[in-house]
């Protein structure tokens, strides 16, 4: 993701990134993610090059409680391209996620290095 010059959301649940030739992982593609649902109150999420993204991709992350996982921030004349991703995790699913179980939620920004300040 790091390596993405460009990422482009159009909802919450897909996302996708354009990587630049010099990239040493699928350099001159763009390579998508999406939130699936594939099961009641249950998510995984998918990857995929050069495709649509759906469930026919390599699956990456199950049990995802919510397939708005996605925030894509343009780059700015200060700022360089971000994504922020927030996966909530619950291995029980479907069930309320507190803290006695096993959930958890992992959550970050990822600043394209390779994005151009506009």
């Amino acid at each position: 993701m790091h390596c993405a010059s460009a990422v482009t959301s159009a909802s919450a649940d897909v996302v996708s990134e354009t990587m630049p030739t010099q990239c040493t992982s699928n350099g001159g593609h763009t390579v998508n993610w999406c939130a699936v649902s594939v099961a009641t109150n249950r998510y995984a999420l998918y990857r995929t090059v050069d495709t649509t993204c759906n469930s026919s991709g390599a699956q990456q992350v199950d049990y995802l409680m919510s397939n708005s996982v996605f925030t894509a921030t343009p780059a700015t004349t200060t700022k360089l391209a971000n994504l922020a991703v927030d996966f909530k995790v619950d291995l029980k699913s479907p069930s309320t996620c507190a803290p006695s179980n096993d959930c958890y939620e992992l959550a970050d920004n990822i600043y394209l290095r390779n994005s151009v300040r506009g």
